[in-house]
């Protein structure tokens, strides 16, 4: 169910030119499946922005899938019009 919820915010990644060349890390999709509301992209990338970055970090095995989960995250937040 949740999954299905984040699907808007999954889509954002696949829309992203930044992403084009990398697939989405595993790692930040189940940090966005954490929060309560993993469709709301304001909440994801305002209020809750400092739990999905805490999650990446939890969720992700390597220092660099950690990076390359939040460089994806902020991006897309920034092509939402977010700055985190």
């Amino acid at each position: 169910m949740i999954a299905a919820k984040s699907t808007l915010f999954v889509a954002l990644f696949a829309a992203s030119a930044h992403l084009t060349a990398a697939a989405t890390p595993g790692c930040l999709i189940a940090a966005i499946n954490t929060d309560k509301t993993p469709w709301d992209t304001a909440l994801l990338c305002g209020a809750h922005s400092g739990a999905i970055q805490g999650q990446i970090k939890q969720q992700c095995n390597t220092k660099e899938d950690a990076d390359a989960a939040l460089q994806a995250y902020k991006e897309t937040c920034a092509s939402a019009g977010k700055t985190v």
